[in-house]
């Protein structure tokens, strides 16, 4: 009833119960699993109405499925519309792929400085979390531009900052093997400033959210 009432995050909900054909549901102190006969159609039609109805998760799920012609016609321009429309939300994933799609130039031509502007909007974005979960590596993905200087001068202190942030936002073990084999090439003078930035981000963190 609430997904037809216009509630996007229901609607998200019901259109991965009907694509997988099972969903946990926790209520009253009580987790129950909810099954369906699996229907990709039906599945569809929940998400256009749950990113419709303005559930971010939904728009960049809309969005994927375009990119990839999943259950729906593969169309390019509809895969941007809805990742600017999740975009203008400030959503970590829709940020993360718009810098994707221009490092890789997947129907557009490539640019990294255009990647950088979008990975840095979308590590932004993570910071600004409570509980951030870094899970497409937006903050890997600017910190690897940073150590290479794609896109921006180099600057292995920015690069150590946003790659720690990132280890810690996903507890990743390849980002912490590459903060590892960044702070080999790093300086003392380097590591202490990366350091500086990481505390003062966390610094802001803490002021916003309290102890994290």
């Amino acid at each position: 009833k609430a997904a037809e009432a216009g509630n996007g995050h229901a609607g998200f909900w019901l259109s991965i119960l009907y694509r997988t054909g099972r969903v946990s549901h926790y209520a009253g102190g009580y987790v129950a699993d909810i099954e369906v006969t699996p229907d990709a159609a039906e599945s569809t039609r929940w998400l256009r109405l749950a990113a419709d109805g303005g559930d971010t998760n939904a728009q960049v799920s809309l969005a994927e499925c375009y990119l990839d012609g999943d259950g729906v016609t593969q169309d390019f321009g509809e895969a941007e519309k809805w990742l600017y429309r999740a975009a203008e939300s400030k959503d970590s994933a829709a940020l993360f792929m718009l810098g994707q799609i221009y490092e890789d130039g997947i129907q557009v031509p490539e640019d990294i400085t255009k990647a950088v502007m979008w990975y840095r909007k979308a590590a932004d974005a993570l910071s600004r979390e409570q509980f951030p979960y870094d899970g497409y590596g937006a903050a890997r993905s600017l910190a690897r531009c940073y150590t290479h200087g794609r896109g921006v001068s180099k600057d292995l202190a920015e690069a150590y900052m946003w790659l720690k942030f990132g280890a810690e936002a996903k507890d990743d073990e390849y980002a912490n093997a590459e903060l590892a084999s960044l702070c080999k090439e790093m300086s003392q003078g380097e590591l202490t400033e990366g350091e500086m930035r990481y505390q003062r981000l966390q610094q802001i963190r803490k002021e916003q959210f309290g102890e994290l």
